[in-house]
C-alpha cells in the first residue's frame, strides 16, 4: 500500500507540466511558520560533541508577544522532539491549534528541537552531507548517546533553569527512554517530567515496518550513494500537490501507511507531507528495522560482522524519580499498542508511570495534525503543569535588616536565612 501510494504521487507529478500552486507553508521552516502565525520565535545552532550542527527553534511566549517581552517572563522550558523522517516543522504546521502553540499559550517556553540528518540537522563541522558518507554513518544510537543530551544541556544553559519538561514523539520518545536508562542521574538532575507519544523502541508488532522490510529486504528506497535516505524534490512536490487537490484521498493514503485515524486535520495535509518525509541515514532506518525481529530495544549491529545483540536496559529507567506519561494508540500502524504496552512494563520496574493512556482514534502521525483542540493536547499540558513547581532559577524578594535581597535565587536566599537564624541563636545562647 505504501509503494502504491508513493507511486501514484510520482505518476501524477510526472504527468503534470504546470507549475504547482501549493500552500506557502510547504516552503516555510519552523520559525517562518511560527512568526506568520503571530508568535515570537528565534533559532539557535548547537554543535554536538561529534561535530553535527543542529538547529533548535524557540517559541518563548504567547501570541502577539514580542520576542523581548516573552524572554523577560522566563517561562519553564519544554522540549518537543520529533520522530523518524520528521523535524520540528510539524509541531507548528497545522496552524493556530498546533501542539507548539498550545504549549506556548499554556505558559511554557517551547523548544522545537532537531536531531542529526534532517533538513535542520544536515550540517557538520567537517563532513559534507552531499559527498561524504561519514556524515551519514549514524544510527539511533548516536541520537540516544549524543544528540538528546546536547540538546537538553543547551536549552538549560540558555534559559537558566535547572530542569525542563520533555515531550518526544516516536523515535524522539524512544530515544529519551533509552538514554535515561543508560545514564539515569543525568536525566533525573535535568528533566522534570517526560511525555512519550507512541515511543519507537520495540517494533516487533509494527505493521509499517513489517511491510517495509518485506518490500525492501535488501535495497532501501530513496537511497543515495553516500548512505543518505532522501525522497527527491519531485516526490515531495507530487505528494503535496495531490494532497492539495484530493485531501480526503491523501488522508486515506497516510492512514494506510502509518495510521492517522479520523481525527487528522486534512486542511493542511499538503504541508504535512511536504515537511514530514525528511532526510535520514540508511543506517538509522536499518537500525529501526532490526527492532522488528523480537521484543526488545537493541543497539545497532552489523549482522555480516557477527555483532551480538546488545539491548538497552529499559528496566533501568528512573520512572520513580521522573514523572512519566506514556501514550499509545490502537490506530497506530507504526508503533503497535502491543509494543507500547511492552515498553510500559519495562520502564515501570522502578515505579509505575504516572500516566498511561491508550487512545482509540489517534494514529501515529495524528499527534502532529489533529483536528481542532482535541482533548489529548489538554492532557499533555495538564501533565506538565502538574509537574511544574518552583525551581531554583525563579527569584524571590526579601527585606531583612533594611537590606534588599531582590533577585537572589531561591536556594541562595534560603542559605542566607539559615545563616541568619544560626547567628541569632548563637547570640541568644551567649
Amino acid at each position: 500500500m505504501i509503494i502504491i501510494f508513493l507511486g501514484i504521487f510520482n505518476v501524477v507529478y510526472s504527468l503534470s507540466s504546470q507549475s504547482l500552486h501549493l500552500h506557502p507553508d510547504t516552503h516555510r521552516n519552523t520559525q517562518e511558520m511560527a512568526i506568520n502565525q503571530g508568535y515570537p520565535c528565534e533559532n539557535y545552532t548547537i554543535e554536538t560533541t561529534d561535530g553535527y550542527l543542529l538547529t533548535l527553534f524557540r517559541i518563548p511566549g504567547k501570541h502577539s508577544e514580542t520576542l523581548e517581552e516573552a524572554k523577560l517572563k522566563r517561562r519553564f522550558p519544554v522540549i518537543l522532539q520529533h520522530g523518524l523522517l520528521d523535524n520540528s516543522d510539524n509541531f507548528v504546521m497545522i496552524g493556530k491549534s498546533a501542539l507548539a502553540y498550545t504549549m506556548a499559550e499554556a505558559g511554557f517556553d517551547v523548544w522545537l528541537t532537531n536531531t542529526r540528518g534532517n533538513r535542520h540537522g544536515r550540517r557538520h563541522t567537517m563532513f559534507n552531507p552531499d559527498t561524504n558518507p561519514a556524515f551519514w554513518d549514524f544510527s539511533v544510537d548516536e541520537i540516544i548517546a549524543v544528540d538528546i543530551k546536547c540538546i537538553i544541556t543547551f536549552v538549560l544553559k540558555v534559559t537558566g533553569f535547572e530542569q525542563l519538561h520533555y515531550l518526544g514523539h516516536s523515535m524522539g520518545a524512544g530515544a529519551i527512554f533509552a538514554s535515561a536508562s543508560e545514564d539515569p542521574e543525568f536525566f533525573v538532575k535535568r528533566v522534570r517530567s517526560v511525555i512519550g507519544l507512541s515511543p519507537a523502541t520495540s517494533l516487533a508488532h509494527s505493521e509499517f515496518f513489517a511491510h517495509f522490510a518485506y518490500y525492501f529486504p535488501v535495497q532501501l528506497p530513496f537511497r543515495h550513494s553516500t548512505g543518505e535516505l532522501a525522497p527527491s524534490k519531485a516526490t515531495h512536490e507530487a505528494l503535496s500537490y495531490v494532497c492539495s487537490l484530493f485531501p480526503a484521498a491523501c488522508a486515506v493514503g497516510v492512514d494506510a501507511a502509518m495510521g492517522s485515524g479520523d481525527l487528522i486535520n486534512t486542511e493542511k495535509l499538503e504541508v504535512l507531507v511536504a515537511r514530514a518525509v525528511d532526510h535520514t541515514s540508511e543506517k538509522l532506518l536499518r537500525h529501526l528495522l532490526q527492532q522488528t525481529e523480537e521484543d526488545g530495544y537493541h543497539h545497532y549491529r552489523r549482522p555480516k560482522h557477527g555483532d551480538p545483540k546488545i539491548p538497552y536496559n529499559l528496566k533501568n529507567y528512573p520512572s520513580r524519580r521522573i514523572p512519566t506519561a506514556l501514550i499509545g494508540s490502537h490506530h497506530d500502524r507504526l508503533v503497535s499498542i502491543i509494543d507500547t504496552r511492552w515498553l510500559r512494563d519495562q520502564i515501570s520496574v522502578n515505579g509505575p508511570v504516572k500516566l498511561y493512556k491508550e487512545y482509540e482514534e489517534i494514529g501515529h502521525i495524528t499527534y502532529m495534525a489533529l483536528k481542532g483542540n482535541y482533548q489529548c493536547y489538554k492532557d499533555f499540558v495538564e501533565f506538565f503543569v502538574q509537574n511544574t513547581q518552583p525551581v531554583k532559577q525563579q527569584t524571590l524578594e526579601y527585606q531583612l535588616h533594611s537590606v534588599s535581597y531582590t533577585h537572589l535565587r531561591a536556594h541562595e536566599t534560603l542559605r542566607y536565612l539559615v545563616c541568619r537564624l544560626l547567628l541569632e541563636k548563637k547570640k541568644i545562647n551567649q
